[in-house]
């Protein structure tokens, strides 16, 4: 994990994430010499610690389909860490304005890097109405319409061009983190097709 990523040195509680977000808790195995740990196999294991990770440490309250992949919260705060190391020190708190090209019903990036960052913007595109919907959905949910714009994208234009031409400011950066699996079904099969154990993490 990067150096500034929070779970790099302090891995999460599962105990105490449990206690805080009970929807959690069925998923913790608590052993005899109280470590705890997370089968990363169930999907209903990975949305619920996901979902526990961004309420308890970032404030962020998020709803997302049951049939879409669920954004792994210390991978997604790597990409936000590159970005600053990549911005620079000297301009990361001042006001940046990102572009998220295909930011899915999660909306993770931009949502992140606004907790992060209070001076931070974001265009968010999505091609998929249905997403784009739920997009718009957990950034009104978490009050930053006011820093998130959302746009529809359209299949001929991996860039929301109109939109960029129409601001009277440059963009600092443009990122995009395509899903590695086509769909939740194809990310199951590959998950039950893996000759070694699931990856938990014990505390």
């Amino acid at each position: 994990l990067h150096p500034r990523n929070r779970y790099r040195d302090a891995p999460p509680d599962f105990v105490e994430l449990a206690r805080a977000y009970p929807a959690l808790a069925p998923f913790v195995e608590q052993r005899a010499d109280g470590t705890a740990s997370i089968d990363f196999r169930q999907s209903e294991a990975q949305r619920a610690l996901a979902y526990a990770l961004l309420k308890c440490d970032f404030s962020i309250d998020l709803e997302i389909p049951l049939d879409v992949l669920c954004p792994m919260i210390p991978n997604r705060l790597n990409y936000l860490h590159w970005l600053e190391d990549l911005i620079g020190p000297g301009r990361v708190d001042g006001t940046v304005r990102g572009i998220d090209i295909g930011t899915g019903a999660s909306c993770i990036y931009p949502l992140l890097g606004c907790r992060l960052h209070a001076s931070w913007q974001f265009v968010a595109t999505e091609l998929q109405e249905r997403l784009l919907d739920v997009a718009r959905h957990n950034v009104d949910r978490n009050a930053l319409a006011s820093r998130i714009s959302l746009v529809q994208a359209q299949a001929d234009h991996t860039l929301p061009v109109e939109t960029i031409m129409a601001a009277s400011h440059q963009y600092d950066f443009c990122m995009c983190n395509p899903p590695f699996y086509a769909s939740r079904e194809e990310f199951e099969q590959s998950a039950r097709n893996k000759q070694t154990e699931a990856a938990s993490v014990s505390i």
